[in-house]
């Protein structure tokens, strides 16, 4: 709410500018609400990494955007931290309902595992022991 309230805040100053980042913010969480909407767990996996692969480009594409349009340079850098922060939490959104399925498969195959391995490191332990002797 920060972030939003920031960019409302400065949308009386800069209301072009702010609306470009609008736009941004808009497109990218309609991107992440699609994948969101996805059952693909791993169609989200891609999703995150080439985000993360395309942040540091779009930082700088965001600060070029802004500076272009006449923006300070203070001001021009807290717009777009503001609005990778956005950008971050709309991510956010995406991650957790997949990242919580993935934890339920993962117990589901790990606890059993678990057990089994469990029971093969006593037998071998006192298979060991008793060769000891």
């Amino acid at each position: 709410l920060d972030h939003e309230r920031a960019l409302q805040a400065a949308r009386p100053h800069w209301p072009v500018q702010v609306a470009e980042l609008e736009r941004e913010l808009a497109h990218h969480r309609a991107k992440a609400q699609a994948v969101a909407q996805s059952p693909s767990v791993l169609r989200a996996l891609w999703f995150l990494i080439f985000d993360d692969l395309g942040r540091l480009p779009a930082t700088f594409a965001r600060r070029r955007r802004l500076a272009a349009m006449g923006v300070d340079k203070k001001t021009r850098a807290d717009l777009a931290h503001r609005a990778a922060r956005l950008i971050v939490i709309a991510r956010r959104q995406v991650v957790a309902p997949k990242a919580q399925l993935l934890l339920h498969s993962w117990k589901k195959v790990h606890v059993p595992f678990t057990v089994i391995l469990t029971g093969f490191a006593v037998v071998h332990i006192w298979e060991a022991w008793s060769r000891a002797w």
